[in-house]
């Protein structure tokens, strides 16, 4: 059950009202579908279509010991109240990684993200409020930025960036894109000013008594800067390439902002291993 009562706003609601490592929870049961129930961090991304929204949601369980070496079935469900038929997609039959794509027209709603081992070994789960980006008038707006694991050429199909999309791990050995749609008027005879930022979030233990002694530093922000081509109509699809072998191990938040007066602006955290 979740902690506490929940708001009324569903807007104002995030996964911390579910607790699954909770001392004390307000109920505990053994689902009969699954010996072990585990935590999920999936990488969620929207895109407007018109007056629907599609959610990509991408999780890896590669370094989860429940799901080592499994088969999994993966699901989205979008529910935006008690008297709406719930929207859920499925994939069955995956293994380490796992990308879905659903539609929604709900302004907000409920966003369960959940994986089950083909054997009921174990359970994953997790659950937050996706509420639609609305498109500002005579301005530009940034969808949410997906990680994707680009094949010999960058893709700009949304589609296709989703079928090898990232969770919350991003690797060093490994080839990175980043795939972003701009909402609004962006002509192809007018380029726009493009910042991409990784700043690290998090330095553990370790790291901070090595730096203190001197033996290494702290990183810097990495900063990346060019011009983007506009594209035909009021949507426009983007990717770039990383190189996060450049950067350490760790958390990193990577932000981008367009136009010369920041006009839109997306950020996401993710795990550098």
């Amino acid at each position: 059950f979740p902690d506490g009562e929940p708001p009324t706003d569903l807007t104002v609601i995030d996964e911390s009202l579910w607790n699954l490592r909770k001392r004390q929870p307000q109920e505990a049961y053994a689902p009969r579908y699954a010996r072990e129930f585990v935590g999920l961090t999936p990488n969620v991304a929207r895109f407007r279509r018109g007056d629907s929204t599609v959610i990509v949601a991408a999780a890896d369980l590669s370094d989860n010991s429940a799901f080592t070496n499994q088969l999994f079935d993966a699901a989205v469900a979008i529910v935006s109240d008690d008297s709406t038929q719930p929207v859920v997609s499925v994939r069955q039959g995956l293994s380490g990684r796992a990308s879905i794509l659903a539609v929604t027209v709900a302004h907000s709603a409920m966003l369960s993200v959940e994986t089950l081992a083909r054997d009921s070994a174990a359970a994953g789960w997790w659950r937050a409020v996706m509420a639609r980006i609305e498109l500002k008038p005579k301005a530009l707006t940034l969808s949410d930025l997906l990680f994707f694991e680009p094949s010999s050429e960058l893709t700009s199909e949304l589609n296709e960036a989703a079928r090898t999309a990232y969770g919350h791990l991003l690797p060093r050995d490994k080839k990175v894109a980043v795939y972003w749609e701009l909402y609004g008027d962006t002509s192809r005879d007018n380029g726009f000013p493009v910042l991409l930022t990784i700043s690290p979030v998090q330095w553990n233990v370790m790291q901070r008594a090595i730096s203190a002694v001197g033996i290494s530093g702290r990183p810097a922000p990495i900063s990346v800067r060019w011009i983007e081509n506009g594209g035909a109509g009021l949507r426009s699809s983007h990717s770039i390439m990383l190189d996060l072998s450049l950067v350490p191990p760790g958390k990193y938040e990577i932000r981008l902002d367009i136009g010369a007066n920041h006009d839109a602006l997306a950020g996401r955290v993710i795990e550098v291993r």
